[in-house]
């Protein structure tokens, strides 16, 4: 059951970690970390310890395999359970921002001394159970400079308004349609947008698609720090010259890390990257060394084994 109240839930991205604390009564001498879990992209991990005030923390870490600057606005809800009567059960939510250089979010939950009484009934067989139910309100990328085009002016050659997360964006219908065969159904297929002088752009962040808009009108490369919102967006608007330039890219780049680049080619299929990262892991060491990366574990479980297995070849 989710611990989303019925008037908080709007359809984000959510999902729920479950920990069950054995040896309860040490908890104020350990840390117990849950297993990750990806929620709308994101690699989320809870970590349960005592702090200096005697209270039992809950702290919730994020992180994302973009080296673009990121941000992750998420709300978390903490349920420990009562064992005797769930209705006594104690809730919590917690809200924050997490980005690439603040990554957790969080905070107390319970006087560690009254969570052990007997009678609070929050302890069973030396067990605890916490359930953390994480919201995504809303991700992105945070602060990319676009110094080109800002497309807030119509021109010429602009015929069209998209509109993203309520800026107005002037661009021209031919130039999209070319690149993108999302864009060349939305303006010239059956659709009502192609009558529209105005069409509203859902679910994607200003910044991304001003990055996506001055490469496609050659006013910027594809860059290291922008990468994963090329591919995220050209994968999106069905934009496969901008995937291969961004495969081409790949492949030549020396600023993007060895594991980003398996995710992305992953992510959106790139068999040639992909291909050209596996050359690479020639030793169990780099392997190793990959593995111990926090942002293994957003690799697909099978690619993860294919790598393991790799490792287990090496002499």
């Amino acid at each position: 059951m989710s611990l989303i109240p019925n008037d908080e839930n709007e359809g984000f991205p959510s999902d729920t970690i479950r920990m069950r604390i054995g040896e309860a009564r040490k908890l104020d001498r350990q840390i117990v970390t849950s297993s990750s879990k990806i929620i709308d992209g994101f690699n989320w991990e809870v970590n349960v310890d005592v702090d200096h005030n005697n209270y039992v923390d809950i702290g919730l870490f994020c992180f994302s395999s973009s080296y673009s600057p990121w941000f992750c606005c998420a709300t978390a809800h903490v349920k420990l359970t009562n064992f005797k009567n769930d209705s006594l059960s104690m809730y919590k939510t917690f809200r924050g921002r997490c980005n690439e250089d603040e990554d957790d979010l969080g905070g107390p939950l319970i006087d560690f001394a009254v969570l052990m009484k007997e009678r609070s009934n929050f302890v069973r067989d030396n067990s605890i159970l916490i359930e953390v139910t994480i919201e995504v309100i809303r991700s992105g990328c945070s602060e990319v400079p676009i110094d080109s085009c800002d497309f807030s002016s119509p021109s010429r050659l602009t015929d069209v308004i998209l509109i993203v997360e309520g800026k107005k964006l002037h661009v021209s219908k031919h130039i999209l349609a070319h690149h993108s065969s999302f864009f060349e159904a939305l303006f010239f297929g059956e659709f009502k947008e192609a009558n529209q002088s105005e069409v509203k752009i859902e679910d994607v962040a200003v910044q991304e698609m001003l990055i996506v808009l001055n490469i496609v009108y050659g006013n910027e490369n594809i860059q290291d720090k922008s990468i994963d919102v090329v591919l995220k967006l050209a994968d999106r608007f069905g934009m496969q010259k901008l995937v291969s330039d961004a495969s081409s890219f790949l492949l030549k780049s020396d600023g993007v890390k060895l594991l980003q680049k398996i995710f992305l080619a992953e992510r959106y299929q790139l068999p040639f990257v992909l291909d050209d990262c596996m050359q690479k892991l020639d030793s169990r060491e780099k392997i190793r060394d990959l593995k111990n990366e926090k942002e293994f574990g957003l690799l697909s479980v099978s690619l993860r084994d294919e790598l393991l297995d790799k490792a287990l070849k090496f002499s």
